[in-house]
């Protein structure tokens, strides 16, 4: 039942952007245009901010088709071997502004060395990514805390990503995986949907565990990636 909900969300997600995505740029341009027309005549500020509006709507618009494509041609992850702990680093390195603007306290506690896996870097990004930002919008306006840790299992690498949001009501935990089930008011409901796709194509699994007003935390198993012998170790 799960392959066929993918398989019909990714022809709708394929679909939906080419029929809205030529519309949108004409906004988008002709919008351009009015503000140009808007500045030269002297125009009230008011029209000004009104095509302002416009222009963001429509560039908010555009990344919702971005993502929708995101999702329908997601292509096979290039596997190669990767540092879980480089990842998450570099992305938290990156985001720390963001993050930091919004009042979030963010906590590394990466576990020493190295966690190697088999893994398309630039995809698990993209997971983190959204899980991260997904935690900075479940924050109250005052900011908040996310920990980030890492640990090694048998066998396996997890990562785990937790805030001190507004939480999850027990009965949305069930479906926030399904593509298009979204509890935000503008979300998509795609983002958590390709993270499990992308966690399930390179081996692995991803939980959540939430209670309202306490935070949720998202948990990412992955295969540990074997050692790789060189010819010299290996012998005849």
């Amino acid at each position: 039942r799960r392959a066929e909900r993918l398989a019909a969300a990714g022809r709708i997600s394929a679909q939906i952007p080419h029929e809205i995505r030529n519309p949108l740029n004409a906004i988008g341009l002709n919008a351009g245009l009015l503000a140009e027309e808007l500045s030269q005549a002297s125009a009230p500020p008011e029209a000004l901010q009104l095509v302002a509006a416009i222009s963001r709507e429509v560039d908010r618009l555009n990344g919702v088709a971005e993502e929708y494509l995101r999702f329908a041609r997601l292509p096979r992850p290039s596997l190669a071997r990767q540092d879980l702990n480089d990842i998450l680093a570099s992305l938290l390195d990156f985001l720390a502004p963001e993050l930091q603007g919004a009042g979030i306290e963010v906590s590394r506690q990466l576990a020493p060395g190295t966690l190697p896996v088999r893994a398309d870097e630039g995809q698990l990004r993209a997971v983190f990514l959204n899980l991260l930002r997904n935690s900075r919008e479940a924050m109250p306006p005052g900011g908040g805390r996310i920990s980030v840790r890492t640990r090694r299992g048998e066998g396996a690498v997890e990562a785990e990503v937790a805030d001190t949001g507004g939480g999850i009501p027990r009965g949305d935990l069930t479906r926030i995986f399904e593509p298009f089930y979204s509890t935000k008011e503008r979300g998509t409901g795609l983002g958590l949907a390709f993270a499990q796709q992308v966690v399930k194509e390179h081996g692995g699994d991803i939980r959540c565990e939430s209670a309202v007003g306490q935070g949720t935390t998202f948990t990412l198993r992955l295969p540990r990636a074997v050692e790789e012998r060189t010819e010299a170790a290996a012998g005849p």
